[in-house]
Parts: structure tokens; C-alpha cells; sequence
């Protein structure tokens, strides 16, 4: 968020790679770190949203003396010196609008490849810095390969081959991506490895060793 080097940075590959955990750690973090930083967390549906990120930030939010206000609308963690990280999610277009005149440093996308391409886009809009504040806007995303949507990731992020012609000011150096591996997470029990060992072929390459060549619907699966 301090260094303009990336502005798009992706955290993605294999399942259990503690990618949202560390987001929201990341976002924490920030928050505490900057007066008056502003973020915000999006999944795609509300139930999603809630299941994760809500239920655990309401336990960890104590732990660095921020209040864990989720039942408001929007439901937000308030921090010390006045930093905010919201919660959303884009289960709609009208969820999606609600944003639209909103003003954040960082935007994160958990599980990106469940949003839309024109969606992340449009809310990346959203994320902008006042001149002066030695801060730098950034998308920061986590996400397993795959999924109807995993195409365009894999294009702006891994192959870095967008159309010019749709996306004429896309600048490849401002997009990094992380691999997540399994081994990444020490807290993960073994037997989850054991699981992830048992499922078919494809959805094996892509959720234990983040294989981005794989996806669902692909007409040609011989082709890698």
C-alpha cells in the first residue's frame, strides 16, 4: 500500500493455503498501521461473507482493541485512530452500486473467481488515495484456480495476455501473483491432504498443486 510497484496483487492456487485468513490479517494490519485507512472485503454472496470473514473477525477483533460493529449496515470493524474495514459483497447489481460512491485504499476479493470480470473492474474504480497521503490505491485478491470466471484471472494475473483492444491502458507490471501452495498452511490436518488426494483428476491439480490449467467447461482439457 506504501510502494507503487503493484497495484493489482493476487494470492491464488491450491486449497487451504490460508489465503483468506491472510487477507483479512493484511487488511487488519493496515489498519492499524495507517490513521484513517479505509478497506473493504467483498465475497461474492452475503451467506459466503458471513460464514467466513464476519463470524471470525467478530473473535479478532478484541485482540487489537477494534470494535466488531456487524450488525450495522454496512457491517465494519471501527480501529483506533479512525480506520475502518467494511465488509460487502456483490450478490447483485444493486450490492454492486452501493459502492460505486464509496472511496477505499484497498479493495480485497475473496475468491475472485466467483466475480465477474466487468464487476471487479467497475469497483476497482472505487479504489483511490488523497494526493499527499503516501499511500498507494491496491486490489489485492485470493482466490483457487477454476470456476466459470477463472479464465479472465488467469489471463490479467498469470499469462498476462488481456485484449488490447477492450482493455487499451492494461499495464502488465502492475499486476503480481502469489502462489498459494498447501504447504503453506502448517495448521492444516493432514487428513485434509488425504481429501483433497481423492477427488477427481481435474479438481486434484487444481486445489492441491494450484493448477491454473484446468477449468470447468474447457472445450479442449488435452491442450495444457
Amino acid at each position: 500500500v506504501n510502494s507503487a510497484r503493484y497495484k493489482w496483487i493476487l494470492y491464488g492456487g491450491a486449497a487451504a493455503g490460508s489465503k483468506s485468513h491472510g487477507i483479512r490479517w493484511l487488511l487488519y494490519r493496515l489498519c492499524l498501521l495507517h490513521p484513517g485507512f479505509r478497506c473493504l472485503l467483498l465475497r461474492r454472496t452475503y451467506p459466503e461473507l458471513e460464514k467466513t470473514h464476519m463470524r471470525e473477525a467478530a473473535l479478532e477483533a478484541p485482540l487489537f482493541g477494534a470494535k466488531a460493529l456487524l450488525s450495522g449496515a454496512p457491517p465494519v470493524i471501527a480501529f483506533p485512530r479512525d480506520s475502518l474495514l467494511e465488509f460487502g459483497h456483490c450478490q447483485d447489481e444493486k450490492s454492486v452500486s452501493s459502492y460505486l460512491s464509496a472511496e477505499y485504499a484497498l479493495i480485497a476479493f475473496d475468491e475472485l473467481v466467483t466475480f465477474e470480470e466487468r464487476m471487479v473492474m467497475l469497483l476497482a474504480s472505487r479504489c483511490r488515495v488523497k494526493r499527499g497521503s503516501g499511500l498507494h490505491p491496491m486490489i489485492v485478491a485470493g482466490t483457487n484456480p477454476g470456476g466459470v470466471n477463472g479464465l479472465w484471472v488467469k489471463e490479467r494475473w498469470l499469462d498476462k495476455t488481456v485484449d488490447p483492444q477492450k482493455y487499451p491502458h492494461y499495464t502488465p507490471d502492475l499486476y503480481h501473483y502469489i502462489p498459494a501452495l498447501l504447504d503453506d498452511n502448517p495448521y492444516v490436518d493432514e487428513s485434509y491432504e488425504e481429501f483433497l488426494q481423492g477427488l477427481d483428476p481435474e479438481r486434484r491439480r487444481a486445489y492441491r498443486y494450484g493448477d491454473w490449467n484446468v477449468f470447468e467447461g474447457q472445450y479442449f482439457k488435452e491442450f495444457r
